[in-house]
């Protein structure tokens, strides 16, 4: 219950806080509208010219009436919506006489404009028309924005603004009083409509031939104070400072322009604001100057993104440069590995070839060993009997030549098969690293092919050596049945 009477409590505060709030952001005490009317006794009612015109930011005007008007008919229209506007002191007495149009904001804030009004005697009034000689009408009518306005043909001086003067000018080939600008290019006439209660200058554009009203603007009068922040905008490095003369204060600044004579300075403004202000020295005049804009800054900001832009391509392109990199070396890696393999599956295959030709090899040894014991057992037995080998010596020597150069050159044959073979693979490692996979692949085949009719031509040849073993052994057969004979026939004897 406690909680939600503090809700409620703080509910109305803000509420409250709200309403003020919007009621300091939005009261205005000035006035946007002020026209003055005579009334007669009769009843009748004529415009009464204030001098100078109306704008909201003057508050004391002047104004002369004829001695038949007896009040002033005041049409006040507040800025705000809300405020109250209290008139006072519009009945007339001859001479001088002050009317008060007080109006009061929201807020309480009060802002009084004052009308000095002259109600001119008898007297007054005939030399009044002989010296002012009153407005006239110049009979030339023009309509602006749908109403239809006459140009008077006498301009009051009262009635003329600051920076213009009086002149004529040359209109439906009539002449008409105007003024224009001393220094500015206008050229403005006076018109009004009694009825509608206007009366003002009109600026008259000679191009279009059209008018349109003439608003002059008064600035209100502000104070700023000059100060020194904890921290400047970075756009300021890029400008000179210097000192300069603001009215009849000497502050220091930095030079935006130097012909146009354009400063930046730092200053308070009447809220209690700190702002970078552009002080322009020829109108005299405080412009916030918002430093985002500015092209320093903007540049500056654009230099900063587009670094950040190019460290960011900077390192995708070294991470493309590595990755690159990377692939280049796994293929070159895959590339060694296929030539690795490549070159252990023929070193494994000629390394098979050439102990499979050792085996064959030390058994062609062997058989030749046997056969060389086999020929010393018979000239042992011949040496034991020496008669029967005298008598056949010129058949064994004969026989004994013919069976040692069969074996020389069977011998001689297979070693020479074995130097073709040697010299075939050497040759085919030493051009391994100049010729391509495929004369790798095509080499390894003929070696193949090559050894197999290496090993045909060595198995012919121990084939036809086992035949001559086989013949000799039988030779040695029928030569041993003979000389048992023999010996049989001498011990016969």
């Amino acid at each position: 219950m406690r909680k939600s009477k503090s809700l409620l409590l703080s509910l109305i505060v803000a509420a409250g806080l709200t309403t003020l709030m919007g009621a300091n952001v939005f009261a205005d005490s000035s006035l946007k509208e002020l026209t003055v009317n005579g009334k007669t006794d009769s009843g009748d009612s004529t415009v009464v010219n204030l001098s100078p015109s109306f704008s909201e930011d003057v508050t004391d005007y002047e104004a002369t009436v004829k001695n038949s008007v007896k009040k002033l008919d005041i049409n006040a229209v507040a800025t705000e919506s809300s405020a109250d506007v209290k008139v006072s002191w519009d009945t007339l007495d001859e001479g001088d006489n002050k009317t008060y149009v007080e109006v009061t904001d929201s807020n309480g804030q009060k802002t009084t404009y004052t009308i000095k009004t002259k109600r001119l005697t008898t007297d007054e009034e005939e030399t009044y028309k002989e010296d002012t000689n009153t407005k006239k009408d110049s009979g030339i009518k023009v309509t602006v924005n749908k109403t239809e306005l006459t140009i008077s043909s006498k301009i009051k001086k009262s009635d003329i603004p600051e920076g213009f003067e009086e002149s004529t000018f040359t209109y439906n080939k009539k002449e008409v009083p105007c003024i224009v600008g001393k220094v500015k290019q206008l050229t403005a006439v006076y018109m009004t409509n009694e009825e509608e209660g206007i009366a003002g200058f009109y600026i008259y554009n000679e191009k279009k031939d059209t008018f349109y009203p003439m608003r002059n603007i008064l600035i209100k009068s502000r104070m700023y104070t000059v100060v020194r922040p904890e921290k400047r905008d970075s756009c300021l490095k890029n400008y000179t400072k210097k000192r300069i003369t603001i009215y009849d204060q000497e502050v220091s600044a930095w030079e935006l322009d130097s012909e146009e004579k354009l400063y930046l300075v730092y200053a308070m403004n009447w809220d209690g604001d700190i702002n970078l202000y552009c002080y322009d020295d020829q109108e005299k005049v405080f412009q916030r100057y918002i430093a985002t804009n500015d092209v320093n800054t903007q540049l500056e900001a654009a230099n900063t993104s587009y670094g950040k832009l190019q460290d960011k391509y900077n390192s995708i392109v070294d991470r493309y440069n590595i990755l690159v990199k990377a692939i280049a070396g796994l293929i070159i890696l895959i590339v060694i590995l296929i030539f690795a393999v490549l070159n252990l599956i023929l070193s494994n295959k000629t390394k098979k070839i050439k102990k499979s030709k050792d085996e064959e090899t030390n058994n062609f040894g062997i058989n030749v060993e046997g056969q060389d014991d086999d020929v010393k057992s018979d000239d042992s037995e011949n040496e034991e009997n020496p008669e029967t080998t005298d008598s056949d010596d010129t058949t064994e020597e004969t026989h004994e030549k013919t069976e040692e150069d069969e074996i020389e050159e069977a011998i001689s044959e297979v070693n020479e098969d074995l130097k073709l073979a040697v010299a075939m693979e050497t040759g085919i490692f030493d051009d391994t690293d100049e010729q391509n996979e495929d004369n790798d692949t095509d080499n390894g085949i003929n070696i193949v092919e090559e050894t197999n009719e290496i090993e045909e031509n060595e198995n012919n040849i121990l084939m036809e050596n086992e035949k001559d073993i086989q013949t000799e052994n039988d030779m040695k057969d029928s030569t041993g049945k003979s000389d048992d004979d023999d010996e049989d026939f001498v011990f016969v004897d």
